[in-house]
């Protein structure tokens, strides 16, 4: 009765250590398609403010920053440069299309 009762509990630990080994290896992968995500939208926010002709200056330096970052596993850091990288392509899109009618005085000419 002992042995098996002590087998059981070794079955248990066993699946627990395994279970425990894998979760971070799924949570990293879980991380990892999120930045992804980000650098995706990041990228398409890029690539519409660009078609507009209001890419900002440091946009695209940003954006292969944050790729690095998440090849060099640097999850955290890959994710805020991700913002960065949206929120300026849609300020820069945005930013464009507020001035595309814009008059200046004669004298600004």
């Amino acid at each position: 009765m002992m042995r098996e009762q002590a087998r059981g509990v070794g079955r248990w630990i066993l699946a627990a250590t395994m279970l425990t080994a894998t979760l971070p290896a799924v949570a990293m992968d879980t991380a990892r398609m999120a930045v992804e995500a980000r650098l995706a939208a990041a990228e398409q926010a890029r690539a519409k403010a660009d078609a507009a002709g209001g890419e900002w200056r440091d946009t695209g330096k940003l954006l292969k920053q944050a790729q690095a970052a998440l090849a060099a596993g640097d999850h955290e850091k890959a994710l805020a440069l991700a913002e960065v990288v949206e929120f300026q392509g849609e300020q820069g899109y945005q930013q464009t299309l507020g001035q595309q009618n814009l008059s200046f005085p004669d004298i600004m000419r």
